[in-house]
């Protein structure tokens, strides 16, 4: 098949079944400018995820009785008002009582059951900066900080996280980091890993 053929079948097939039309020749019927339109459209899906994902944890932090239904409140409305693009960790919050920083992934495997080395990296960055905190930051530290690792829960994911958490807790010569489950009792010297479907 050529190249135009199979980005043309492609394209079509996802349109055609995503608006739920028959046979229509997207591919054709679109312009280069449309193309670029979309692009543009498309682009945000990362940050709606992202988005979606935060707020699906601050629910979860307060339905495990983490925060209270008015830390609950504050935070949402701190993940609101905070940019896509602000640097810092996705959530990044405390009161008197509790502190908490998380970072969210909307990290889908490439393969059937790992992720790619881009995406690796990525995680294994952002679980060093939970535990050691990072410079784009307005902490000077997380050591006071609850720390969490949030993961949209889509097939094979826990698995390919599993490898990572291993390697990475070997890596360092102890449990640094560990699944969140109903009984966890939480440390401030651990990042949590928490999977939630929204």
């Amino acid at each position: 098949m050529k190249r135009d053929d199979k980005l043309a079948s492609q394209l079509n097939e996802f349109w055609n079944g995503f608006l739920k039309t028959n046979d229509v020749d997207y591919y054709k019927r679109l312009t280069i400018f449309d193309f670029v339109n979309l692009k543009a459209a498309i682009s945000n899906i990362n940050n709606i995820i992202t988005l979606q994902i935060t707020e699906a944890f601050v629910e979860f932090l307060y339905n495990e009785k983490i925060v209270t239904e008015n830390q609950k409140e504050c935070i949402i409305e701190q993940v609101l008002s905070t940019d896509a693009n602000t640097n810092g960790y996705d959530v990044e919050w405390g009161d008197d009582s509790v502190h908490i920083v998380a970072e969210v992934k909307c990290n889908i495997p490439v393969e059937q059951n790992s992720f790619g080395a881009a995406q690796r990296n990525g995680i294994v960055k952002d679980l060093d900066n939970l535990l050691k905190g990072k410079s784009k930051s307005n902490l000077d530290s997380t050591s006071g900080c609850f720390k969490f690792m949030v993961l949209l829960d889509v097939k094979n994911v826990r698995d390919c996280m599993k490898r990572i958490i291993d390697g990475y807790n070997k890596g360092n010569g102890s449990s640094l980091v560990e699944d969140y489950n109903g009984k966890t009792t939480l440390s401030k010297e651990k990042v949590y890993v928490v999977y939630l479907r929204c």
